[in-house]
């Protein structure tokens, strides 16, 4: 009884009007003066508690030969009707503070730490995606952000997901366009990229624990266009470079001259050439 009083006053009952109808919901029809004995609501309260309740359409009044009685509208009724009031009153709110809110005038990098507050970060930025939505990560954070994407994807936003895991068969937790690559060669960390609308942009480097399996991450978020372009291109350029070695194999290095091959060997962040650093990382 107590846990439903309080969640009617949170959603806007008063302590002596959520008291009468439960009242009311397990005997009724009932009269002022029955109520206030079964809800314990001091009589000289009762037919303000039942007015006011009668004026919202929670309680129906009918009257008989002796008194009025009063019957409760069904749970089902309420919450349906408080949902309709509650959806018209934030969509109201919604487009009130939309009308009186300014752009920052400066778009800050801003840090953000802790696995779920990553995670929240990212989901908030799919959620207000517009136009399209780029995403590098693993399989651990295709599954919980699936829903998500998987939203994006019913608003008509195109996805193109890079899975950094490769896994040899689909998953079924990637969504849209789905591309598999294990373009990073850290098998200690894992990263989540994600770009929307070509401008916004939260990236993080998650670490798993291998005592007890916990997860930490440090992570940006950001508006600066620059830096979600270029976090952008990133991944587009990982996946064509990908693809396309994928395709040549071995092969590509005699359709190099020596100038780029020598170029690429000084690219390359190990003894050997940047050619055969990709493939180590195409065949994990």
């Amino acid at each position: 009884m107590t846990d439903l009083n309080s969640l009617l006053q949170e959603l806007g009952f008063t302590d002596y009007e959520a008291r009468a109808y439960i009242a009311l919901l397990q005997e009724n029809p009932l009269n002022g003066y029955e109520l206030a004995k079964v809800s314990g609501i001091p009589r000289p309260n009762i037919y303000k508690v039942l007015q006011k309740l009668e004026e919202r359409e929670i309680v129906i009044r009918a009257d008989t030969p002796n008194s009025a009685v009063y019957s409760p509208i069904s749970p089902g009724q309420l919450t349906k009707r408080l949902g309709n009031r509650f959806k018209s009153i934030l969509d109201a709110a919604s487009e009130g503070l939309e009308s009186v809110s300014k752009p920052g005038e400066r778009d800050y990098v801003w840090n953000v730490e802790s696995y779920d507050a990553v995670i929240g970060q990212v989901r908030t930025l799919i959620e207000q995606a517009q136009e399209n939505i780029i995403v590098a990560m693993w399989q651990p954070e295709a599954k919980i952000l699936n829903d998500v994407i998987t939203e994006a994807i019913g608003r008509n936003i195109p996805v193109q997901t890079l899975c950094l895991q490769a896994c040899p068969q689909e998953c079924g937790f990637c969504c849209g366009t789905i591309y598999r690559y294990p373009v990073i060669s850290s098998q200690q960390t894992r990263w989540l990229i994600a770009v929307q609308d070509e401008a916004n942009l939260v990236m993080a480097d998650i670490q798993v624990n291998k005592q007890n399996g916990d997860l930490s991450a440090e992570g940006i978020r950001t508006r600066q266009h620059y830096l979600g372009e270029l976090a952008s291109w990133y991944i587009r350029h990982s996946i064509a470079l990908s693809s396309i070695l994928g395709d040549t194999g071995d092969s590509i290095t005699s359709l190099l001259s020596p100038e780029t091959q020598s170029l690429l060997q000084s690219l390359s962040p190990d003894e050997d050439s940047w050619l055969a650093h990709m493939r180590r990382l195409l065949d994990q």
